[in-house]
Parts: structure tokens; sequence; C-alpha cells
């Protein structure tokens, strides 16, 4: 690949996402304490949460086991790992560290928000 067209060598689109990125962070955030201080994310959650429960049927409950199973621990380090070695392999070193450090992120933020919220 062309370095001059890869966007990850490109400041500019570096920088833009990183500004509309930051952007929704701060839109969520605010959207989340807005309706948290009313009691409408409670609200929303039980009647969701209701809704599901009196419409399920046991072919969707095996569904969504399986696609919980697929947000494990175990699941998700393999695919990290086999992604992160392949891409290396195939000398794609930036890629490679982008879902290291992605993977890595995500697991702290976790961490902390569970932490937090409990």
């Amino acid at each position: 690949m062309n370095a001059r067209r890869d966007p990850l060598h490109s400041w500019w689109g570096m920088l833009i996402t990183c500004g509309v990125a930051f952007s929704m962070l701060i839109g969520v955030t605010m959207v989340w304490d807005s309706l948290a201080e009313r009691g409408a994310v409670l609200r929303v959650d039980r009647n969701w949460s209701s809704w599901v429960t009196s419409h399920r049927t046991s072919w969707m409950a095996t569904g969504f086991r399986w696609v919980t199973w697929l947000g494990d621990i175990r699941v998700v380090s393999t695919v990290v790992v086999v992604s992160t070695v392949v891409l290396v392999l195939r000398r794609r070193l930036t890629y490679a560290a982008l879902i290291a450090a992605s993977t890595w992120g995500t697991a702290i933020l976790v961490t902390v928000a569970k932490s937090v919220l409990s």
C-alpha cells in the first residue's frame, strides 16, 4: 500500500478523526447525564427488559447466548492475537499496534467502568 494514500499516515486525517471521536464522546456523555438526572435511563432499561422478557422464544435465547459467547474474553483474545500475528507477518506493524492498543484500552476502560459503577 502506498504510504501517501494510507490514512494512518495522514496527520490531518488523524486529527479530524480524533476530533470527531472526542466530540461524539462529549455529546454522548452530555446526553447520558441529562437522561440520568431525570431517571429516563432507568425507565428505558426497565421498558426494554420487560418487552424482551415477554417476547422471548427459545431460539432467541439460544441466539443471544451465542452472541454473548462471542464477546467472551477467550474468543476476543484469540481473534486479537491471530489478527495481530497476521498483520505482523504481513509487515503491517502500525495496524497491529493499533489493534493491540485498542484492545488494552478497552480492557482498562471496562475494568474502570465496572469498578466505578459497582
